[in-house]
């Protein structure tokens, strides 16, 4: 048998140019497709998968990716350079508010009080700026982009504040999948993509990050995700559980499918060889 016959040729120069475009409601697939294209443009992962395990069988993340740099190895013999996971990113994709947040309906006012709250806090940050200059943590000379130490500020109604976002922030997400994922530590950085405007900023949980795709499947970072507190133990948990997500899809990919117990060989599907002229 002819080995082209057993594989793909995954380095087509020419492809057919199809004219497509995308109305909204987009699908939950186009956002995915949108945030993977926007990932590899962005800062192309060292692996990535769909519908990842994010513990060993329970929760599945829709997109998760991992970035590795190369470190002498330390031992005797061996190649000289190993890969040692840097850095681990989840994208939840979301299409409606109600996949967001199914477990309450008591969640809508909560959010328009969260709302409230950090604009009242957002405005006194820029009075503390000028009162307490001394809050300023590194020499930059432009406020805008300089980072604030404002847990030190002597400003009671800051912290006052800052509990009540805390308390109506637990109410909001405490038992969600969000939040269930957020405590599980497995990636440095969280995003939720959602079609143009379906959520606020002010409505996506601490430490998320909020990506807005839009009908052109173009991505735009609507928040920019804090570091979570993740450890080395969590980076491979996660990468092992995308190179076994991986393998599923290249199995798949040669008409190779398991089923239960048993393996079966099947007619492999054909490669899409079109490109999307958005």
């Amino acid at each position: 048998m002819d080995d082209n016959q057993l594989f793909f040729n995954f380095d087509v120069e020419e492809f057919e140019v199809v004219e497509d475009t995308f109305e909204s409601p987009l699908t939950e697939n186009l956002v995915k497709i949108a945030v993977m294209k926007w990932l590899e443009e962005m800062d192309s992962p060292d692996s990535l998968a769909l519908n990842v395990p994010t513990r060993l069988k329970k929760y599945y993340s829709d997109i998760a990716a991992s970035w590795s740099v190369a470190r002498r190895n330390s031992a005797t013999g061996g190649v000289y350079k190993l890969l040692h996971p840097a850095k681990t990113m989840i994208i939840e994709c979301r299409t409606s508010t109600d996949e967001c947040w199914p477990e309450t309906t008591r969640s809508l006012d909560l959010f328009e009080k969260m709302a409230s709250l950090k604009e009242e806090l957002n405005a006194l940050k820029e009075q503390i700026k000028i009162a307490e200059p001394h809050l300023k943590t590194d020499g930059n000379l432009f406020d805008e982009y300089a980072e604030w130490n404002f847990d030190k500020t002597h400003n009671e109604n800051y912290h006052k504040l800052v509990k009540e976002i805390d308390e109506v922030s637990y109410a909001v997400y405490h038992g969600t999948y969000f939040e269930r994922l957020h405590r599980a530590r497995l990636a440095d950085f969280m995003y939720l993509a959602v079609p143009n405007g379906m959520l606020k900023p002010s409505e996506i949980a601490e430490g998320w990050g909020l990506l807005y795709v839009n009908n052109d499947l173009s991505v735009e970072v609507v928040v920019e995700p804090v570091a979570d507190e993740c450890t080395a133990e969590g980076r491979n948990h996660l990468i092992q559980n995308i190179a076994a997500t991986a393998k599923q899809a290249v199995l798949f990919s040669q008409g190779i499918l398991k089923k239960n117990d048993e393996v079966v060989l099947l007619k492999k599907p054909k490669r899409r060889r079109k490109t999307l002229e958005i």
